[in-house]
């Protein structure tokens, strides 16, 4: 996808999942908070530095696939998900933004 359908396309999903069992600090994951997609992926490399559960997206508590169904229908209904959709795109902005002077 071009650079500048991304943020479209983010801002028609629901959930971003990812599912990876080895990550640094996946860069789809920072721009669908910033782009007001809820996030919910495993706490591996710096993912768990980033996601804060139930704050500003979701944690799942293992890298077992049998754990995702159940994380992901809990981040899809949980009650307040507009909450966790600014507090994402507030972290992205307050710690990967270019500040230009």
């Amino acid at each position: 996808v071009s650079r500048e359908q991304l943020p479209i396309i983010l801002n028609n999903l629901r959930l971003l999942v990812i599912p990876s069992k080895i990550e640094g600090i996946p860069n789809i994951m920072l721009e669908a908070m910033s782009c007001g997609t809820p996030v919910i992926a495993n706490p591996v490399g710096s993912i768990g530095d980033i996601i804060d559960d139930g704050c500003n997206g979701f944690l799942i508590k293992s890298t077992d696939r049998i754990f995702f169904p159940e994380a992901i229908l809990n981040a899809l209904y949980f009650p307040n998900i507009n909450e966790i959709i600014l507090n994402a795109e507030k972290f992205v902005k307050n710690n990967f933004s270019f500040a230009f002077n």
